[in-house]
């Protein structure tokens, strides 16, 4: 909010800074999911003709010829590093890198908003070291050195950072309530923390990710980690219990219905970029058995073109990636049997197309609508989810990843061995494969319409 675009915007926000800095108040963002986000999302789409507007063309190119060259300065021209906050006292005056302490000043900088937009990585470098200060203040409580602070946090990956400070931004709230240190709380009401959590119905799932947020900063007396204490290990075990996980999925839809409507569309010639992407996009997921996460990650300049097929490298850390092991190439091999169940030759018309279109890196993957900018995981499932509806599957009970289950239980129901299956998505473990993912085809109505037809038979 604020900045140099809304005087109005800037001076709410720097009233709202100095009314918590003059009450000791710490703000934080909270990730809000879509589905609660129904008020901010209706209002966004309501038009405002006094706000939303755009010059003509024919009068910017009028204008633009009768303007003076871009090297010679204008009037009103002024440096674009410059800001125009009322209170430069609450913007840092230096830069912070990756290894300098996150200050409160920082914070207050981030909301009022600065006009100087850091780059990509250095703002990803910045949420990995300063998304969490709680848990920088507890490894001060440890008389941890300021270099080592700035590394431990990246311990963790993005995923765990955003589900870690959901609870620990409750817990402050919580302590705070309380009037409790949220550091060195008394064990007490750390459970209480908890149950206040179980009663909010919160799964198991969710309890255990809340125990291993708080585990990551309480320092308790006994000198045991929070999460290994017997007593939260008891309280664990209670509301596993009570409230038992239960899989996402008990069956899962039938690969052959997704396959037989990509058989309806035309050759992949005629179809238009958006219908090629999409496409592409199940046929890829469905037979590497890939995350959508890793397909969005797919770079051409890792790309090695066979005789007929197309293998990838990955270089970035994936939710399979380990220390000490190396991830395996995903290969598409193509199929002559069906061109137009042919993965190879969906992907050869889309590089095609999409050579001219890729100007941000070598990410395979580009938006189809202009700018044609690189697409990050959740369009690529957005994607995956849109075709999947197209083919009549019911997208409110199957989400994305569900193509990982449906390609691997085809696969080992047409005897393809076990081996083969866990190398193709990644699993060390015929475990994982056989608890979470081998599921039976979904059936609709089979006993009352096996019933029916017996009858009708009669």
């Amino acid at each position: 909010m604020g900045g140099c675009k809304s005087i109005l915007c800037n001076s709410l926000a720097r009233d709202i800074i100095l009314w918590c800095k003059a009450r000791n108040i710490w703000l934080t963002a909270a990730y809000l999911p879509g589905s609660l986000n129904i008020v901010a999302d209706r209002e966004s789409r309501v038009f405002h003709d006094d706000t939303e507007w755009m010059l003509d063309i024919d009068t910017y190119r009028k204008l633009d010829s009768e303007m003076p060259p871009e090297n010679c300065p204008r009037q009103g021209d002024r440096d674009t590093d410059s800001t125009m906050l009322e209170d430069t006292g609450l913007v840092s005056k230096t830069a912070n890198s990756i290894d300098s302490q996150p200050s409160f000043v920082a914070k207050e900088e981030e909301v009022a908003g600065a006009s100087i937009q850091p780059s990509k990585s250095s703002i990803m470098q910045q949420s990995q070291s300063t998304c969490m200060p709680l848990v920088r203040d507890a490894l001060k409580e440890q008389q941890i050195s300021e270099p080592a602070i700035n590394i431990i946090p990246r311990s963790w990956r993005d995923s765990s950072h955003k589900q870690y400070r959901t609870y620990l931004t409750k817990w402050q709230l919580f302590c705070s309530k309380r009037e409790i240190n949220s550091i060195r709380p008394p064990i007490g009401d750390a459970l209480d923390f908890l149950v206040e959590l179980f009663h909010s119905g919160l799964s198991y799932s969710a309890l255990n990710t809340a125990r291993s947020a708080l585990s990551a900063v309480l320092i308790m007396e006994s000198g045991i980690p929070f999460g290994a204490m017997p007593i939260v290990k008891r309280f664990i075990k209670a509301v596993y219990q009570s409230k038992p996980p239960s899989p996402r999925y008990h069956c899962i839809w039938d690969v052959k219905v997704v396959l037989d409507y990509l058989c309806t569309l035309p050759i992949v010639s005629r179809l238009s970029l958006k219908d090629l992407t999409l496409k592409l996009i199940v046929l890829m997921a469905l037979t590497s058995a890939q995350w959508g996460q890793t397909l969005h990650l797919l770079n051409t300049g890792d790309m090695h073109i066979g005789k007929a097929s197309y293998t990838f490298t990955i270089h970035q850390h994936i939710k399979q990636s380990r220390p000490r092991t190396t991830l395996p190439a995903i290969k598409f091999s193509a199929y002559p049997v069906n061109k137009k169940l042919c993965v190879v030759n969906c992907l050869s018309e889309y590089l095609l197309r999409t050579q001219s279109l890729r100007k941000e890196g070598d990410r395979l993957f580009v938006s189809y609508t202009k700018p044609h900018g690189v697409v990050g995981r959740e369009t690529v499932s957005r994607w995956i989810k849109v075709m999947l509806a197209r083919a009549g599957i019911d997208i409110t009970i199957f989400k994305a990843h569900s193509t990982r289950a449906a390609a691997t239980s085809a696969a080992f129901r047409a005897t393809v061995p076990l081996e083969d299956i866990l190398n193709k998505a990644g699993w060390s473990n015929a475990s994982t494969f056989a608890r979470f993912y081998n599921k039976p085809i979904v059936s609709q109505n089979s006993f009352s319409d096996t019933l029916l037809r017996s009858i009708n038979t009669k």
